[in-house]
């Protein structure tokens, strides 16, 4: 088994980035952004290539292809990624974005980072902190995809507020219909909408689903790889081919969306072409459910024209709002206003002695960091090595999910006082954690010398995103 990540790493080299005038604190936006090449999207400006949710990246509405024209007043037209960087390190102020949106006008957007105090810990960095308590939900996959993009050099799609599409033919008209359906829900998603009557854009569908005469014979390429189900959030195995591996399958498959102007309908401004082989059969419409939702990944925003390769960063955790002592991790060091802790009378300075009946001592990280790493190595029998393997969130590699059949074993080691596992609350909606629903959370603390109980209802957050991986 790989190097496993310590948590006293994760401590000690905090996710935040530290800047301004106070030393003692950390500031995060949750945005990234790079300079955008694209002649038809923002081309020498920067473009959101990401906003984490619950950021305050997100909580402004900055998405995914925003171009960000001006920054407090000032062009960012031409500028570099370090002259972007210091327009955005002064996170004691409120910065002042000018945003143009896929569908919409050009608008201003306020960014305020958020700040936390250097000794404190989130639930965030905890969870991944402790991704092998539950790979499902903190981890990170690389999925390439055998995309085609190309982009008019000609055309400014930042115009662009409406779609249509092109009318079909009687044997397509059920299938595209369709598939004009899911494409319709994600362009909405972006900001565009749908206007039969006089589109900015009309977009075309084009597909082949073919036997081929030749199939599929060396026994070392895998029949079935992993794809993303967006609409799951999800990866499901699918009979398509590595695109990588060069080898004829049992079917091949081709699916194509065009965009272009309703006056020039010869001239496309925008296409994405996918091509993949298949070990067996697979209908148009199922092999577009998958590949669609991707391929408009790419819109309107062309980022990387062949082969494109993303990260899909999945991110679960059930968060109370708690920020705990990094020196001391039984201590709370602070709780978010309005959150499901502050509400339940957690507060600062509260000891924690066991979160769900589990102890929480030793608490630091040190020490948490040892029996986490005997925990995982003492566990490692009951992960499913079948199964596609993961990186964790701190990138570790080579890693399995647990093994469906063992999920009582799982329980019962979860449960072992040795291990001091009370963080898995973090993951405790997993039945390998818990059988049952465990929608409460119990903390038992000890404040002023007395011994209270408290209980709350966490919230759900699932912070996952797919971005470009620019390191491939």
């Amino acid at each position: 088994m790989r190097t496993l990540a310590l948590l006293l790493c994760l401590l000690s080299t905090p996710l935040w980035a530290q800047k301004g005038e106070a030393p003692s604190l950390l500031y995060r936006s949750g945005l990234s952004y790079q300079i955008s090449s694209d002649p038809s999207w923002g081309k020498g400006c920067p473009v959101v290539t990401g906003s984490r949710p619950y950021s305050p990246a997100y909580t402004a509405d900055l998405r995914v292809g925003d171009i960000i024209r001006q920054i407090d007043g000032v062009s960012t037209q031409g500028l570099s990624l370090e002259d972007i960087q210091s327009l955005l390190e002064r996170p004691v102020r409120t910065h002042l974005l000018t945003i143009n949106s896929p569908g919409r006008e050009l608008r201003q957007v306020a960014l305020t980072p958020e700040a936390k105090e250097q000794g404190a810990v989130s639930e965030r960095e905890l969870a991944k902190a402790f991704a092998l308590y539950s790979l499902e939900d903190e981890q990170v996959r690389r999925l390439s995809y055998p995309f085609v993009y190309r982009s008019s050099v000609s055309y400014d799609l930042s115009s662009v507020r409406t779609y249509s599409f092109a009318p079909s033919t009687e044997e397509s008209r059920e299938l595209d219909a369709e598939l004009y359906a899911q494409i319709s829900e994600l362009l909405e998603r972006t900001g565009l909408r749908r206007d039969d009557t006089s589109p900015d854009l009309i977009l075309e569908c084009f597909y082949e689903l073919r036997p081929e005469t030749s199939t599929l014979r060396d026994a070392s390429i895998p029949k079935v790889t992993s794809h993303y189900d967006l609409r799951a959030r999800d990866f499901a195995r699918l009979p398509i081919l590595p695109y990588t591996s060069g080898v004829t399958g049992s079917y091949s498959v081709h699916l194509a969306l065009h965009a272009t102007r309703p006056q020039h309908q010869d001239s496309i401004l925008w296409s994405c072409e996918s091509r993949d082989m298949l070990s067996e059969a697979m209908t148009l419409k199922d092999y577009a459910r998958y590949m669609l939702p991707m391929m408009l990944q790419g819109f309107p925003y062309v980022s990387v024209s062949e082969r494109p390769s993303y990260l899909i960063h999945t991110s679960r955790y059930y968060y109370t709002g708690l920020l705990y002592d990094v020196s001391s991790l039984d201590r709370v060091y602070d709780v978010e206003d309005h959150s499901p802790a502050f509400r339940a009378g957690l507060r600062r300075g509260d000891q924690i002695l066991q979160i769900n009946g589990r102890r929480l001592s030793p608490a630091s990280p040190q020490e948490l960091s040892k029996l986490y790493r005997t925990f995982v190595s003492e566990t490692y029998r009951y992960r499913d090595t079948k199964l596609d393997t993961f990186t964790d969130a701190r990138g570790v590699q080579g890693l399995s999910p647990w093994n469906k059949s063992e999920y009582s074993t799982i329980r019962k080691a979860f449960a072992k006082e040795k291990y001091v596992t009370a963080f898995d609350y973090l993951f405790s909606f997993r039945p390998y954690i818990n059988d049952t629903d465990h929608t409460v959370l119990t903390f038992e603390i000890i404040r002023g010398g007395e011994t209270y109980t408290i209980r709350l209802t966490p919230e759900l957050r699932d912070e996952s995103t797919i971005s470009l991986d620019n390191n491939r």
